[in-house]
């Protein structure tokens, strides 16, 4: 689940659905993949549309895997 923000490209941790007529309205076609809630909040405000989010989920940092590491060789 951790993507990256479409707009901003930050880390995006947290999923969320809004009515499809709703996300049209607010992103106007220009990301197809998803934004994060900051961006959305922001857009949507800018356009004057009000909104709530719906089925929201998050993954903490500490609740994803750790990335994997390669050993180092000796030189």
């Amino acid at each position: 689940m951790a993507s990256h923000c479409a707009r901003c490209k930050r880390r995006n941790v947290v999923a969320y659905s809004v009515p499809e007529e709703i996300r049209r309205l607010v992103l106007l076609g220009r990301w197809k993949t998803g934004v994060c809630p900051s961006c959305f909040d922001e857009l949507a405000e800018q356009g004057g549309i009000r909104y709530s989010f719906e089925d929201t989920t998050a993954v903490s940092w500490s609740d994803m895997p750790a990335p994997k590491t390669r050993p180092r060789r000796k030189r």
